[in-house]
């Protein structure tokens, strides 16, 4: 699925007829069933109904679906605020997206060695996807970073900390378009700017005759499988060894200062 989503931004690579099916992958996969939703959030949270929590909860319409979770509209029994509650799939989901990533990496080793280190990032990226209350500190951060300079041209959920756990996310609710939806336009507005009477479709037409015209990048022709492991493994116990030396000398120096501001 996640390979179906990069796809979906590569009109260069993909033909037209398949990008609009595999575009549903960004917030439009089928969605779970209610009855499992009610059960993960009654579980992470505690209680025995979303009644406890929620003034109301819709099960029955969320408002996307991706790869690993999907998103119901909901209102705080306490508050009245109106939230976004995203809540993850399950642990069957995760164990197949961890499999597939490592199928890819063993079919990479064979044929693009030079992609395993990638994979091998997008799979500790994967790591962290998979616990939301890492999503709620990056939202309070982000929040707490762009609002003091920039609340008039931007708004940022605000994560409910003490109702976030590793499979529910709850944030505030941001009325307004799909992210998709505003880079299309993005597009649509580039497109005009440039005089293309086609629109968004003509300035991928324009990409992708680009592309054409450019030719692939040259095939690989670098070291193998084997030297780029070793060479991995050599840039680690490099910085291994310099991160040990950083930390002696600090150590050191922190002593020698503590001791210079005792006798003092």
């Amino acid at each position: 699925m996640k390979l179906g989503q990069f796809l979906a931004l590569r009109p260069d690579v993909v033909p037209e007829i398949w990008l609009e099916k595999l575009r549903t992958l960004e917030d439009a996969v089928p969605a779970q069933a209610g009855d499992l939703v009610r059960r993960t959030v009654c579980e992470d949270l505690g209680i025995d109904d979303l009644s406890e929590v929620f003034s109301s909860f819709d099960l029955e319409s969320p408002l996307g679906s991706a790869s690993i979770g999907q998103v119901h509209r909901a209102v705080l029994r306490r508050d009245g605020k109106t939230v976004a509650v995203k809540v993850q799939y399950g642990a069957a989901n995760e164990a197949m997206m961890r499999s597939d990533i490592r199928s890819g990496k063993a079919a990479a080793r064979l044929l693009a060695p030079e992609q395993v280190a990638v994979l091998d990032e997008i799979e500790q990226q994967f790591a962290t996807e998979f616990d939301y209350r890492r999503e709620a500190d990056h939202l309070a951060i982000v929040r707490g970073n762009l609002l003091p300079a920039f609340k008039d041209r931007c708004d940022v959920p605000e994560p409910v900390i003490d109702l976030c756990t590793r499979r529910v996310l709850v944030m505030t609710l941001l009325e307004g378009p799909k992210l998709v939806d505003g880079v299309r336009r993005l597009g649509e507005r580039v497109a005009k700017e440039r005089g293309l009477a086609g629109g968004l479709k003509e300035l991928e037409r324009e990409m992708r005759a680009k592309f054409e015209v450019e030719g692939l990048p040259p095939p690989y022709d670098g070291p193998g499988p084997t030297k780029l492991a070793w060479y991995r493994r050599m840039d680690s116990l490099h910085c291994a060894a310099h991160n040990a030396v950083a930390r002696i000398v600090n150590g050191a120096l922190g002593g020698i200062l503590g001791r210079s501001s005792g006798s003092g």
